[in-house]
């Protein structure tokens, strides 16, 4: 019997054309339960989402497969399907989560200026030369390699190609991160995106055009009725007065609406701190590490950091069907 108080979240739900028999999300976050090298579906990354899915999850998000270049094959705990030859690897961990009647999507992010722990053969890009020095980053003291015209095409062509190879390979929709400092948000920031061509912040239209192309690519090769969620920043804070905005926010979830995007995955974004974008709770331990009171009011800091990004949901959700 399902408490009263819970009736929603256990309620069904759709995304787009798929239907989730509940609406607890296993989201993407990173378990490194793949294997390096040349295969890296293992049988503990297939074990951990199965089990996910038959504990009763609604949906399943897989975390990201490698979308920098060029790749460390040792090492580097990411799934590839970068070729045809992986398809039939990946299907194995999408028939693990399908076993037990859960849907699965899959995440596209790519790492971007990210440095640190993150660090790969793969140069850092962004779309500007920014540097970000914080006590909080995960960034580098030299600024990242700025994307040309080029490379942004190429990057277009490589998220599509592997949208049509996770759809073959079983996933039944995909979630593209566009929040932290990750590349995408990069283009969107007027902190992070100092460009003079097409793709620069003198207008919403040039800085949503990446991830727009993005979306509109996907969907012409793998059909409209393959669901797109995109996971966005609904504010960013620690970036001064050129930070990515609420209102900023609103006016690009209506963009990705109006293309084609069906869901929209909302966090807030402290410039330079991973977890203070999707681990509140961590902002709290031992206790306030970075100044909580420069957060907007309406985020709802009165669980210690759990569900504070409620509010920004809401708001975002006032735009958009």
């Amino acid at each position: 019997m399902v408490v009263k108080r819970y009736e929603k979240l256990f309620s069904p739900f759709k995304i787009g054309n798929v239907a989730l028999r509940n609406r607890i999300v296993k989201t993407a976050a990173q378990t490194y339960f793949f294997d390096s090298g040349e295969h890296r579906i293992s049988e503990r990354a297939k074990a951990f989402y199965g089990a996910c899915a038959k504990g009763g999850a609604g949906l399943i998000v897989v975390e990201t497969p490698a979308m920098e270049w060029p790749l460390a094959e040792e090492g580097d705990r990411r799934f590839r399907i970068d070729d045809d030859k992986y398809i039939k690897d990946v299907s194995e961990l999408t028939a693990a989560i399908h076993k037990h009647g859960c849907p699965a999507f899959v995440q596209f992010y790519h790492r971007g200026p990210w440095g640190g722990v993150y660090h790969t053969i793969a140069p850092r890009v962004a779309a500007s030369a920014v540097t970000l020095k914080s006590e909080f980053d995960v960034h580098e003291d030299d600024p990242p390699h700025v994307l040309t015209i080029d490379e942004i095409e190429e990057l277009i062509e490589r998220y599509a190609g592997y949208a049509v190879r996770v759809s073959q390979a079983g996933f039944d929709g995909l979630e593209i991160n566009a929040g932290a400092d990750h590349l995408l948000h990069t283009f969107l920031s007027r902190f992070w995106n100092k460009r003079d061509d097409q793709y620069g912040p003198q207008t919403m239209e040039n800085r949503t055009r990446f991830i727009l192309n993005i979306v509109r690519e996907i969907k012409k090769r793998v059909g409209e009725d393959f669901p797109i969620q995109i996971l966005m920043n609904g504010i960013e804070i620690g970036a001064g007065e050129e930070g990515f905005t609420m209102e900023e926010a609103r006016t690009v979830a209506k963009m990705l609406e109006a293309a084609g995007v069906d869901s929209l995955h909302v966090r807030s974004h402290w410039c330079g701190m991973h977890q203070g974008s999707y681990l509140h709770d961590c902002l709290f331990y031992p206790e306030p590490h970075i100044p909580i009171e420069d957060f907007p009011k309406e985020l709802d800091w009165s669980r210690g950091g759990a569900l504070a990004n409620v509010p920004l949901a809401v708001m975002i959700k006032k735009r958009v069907v």
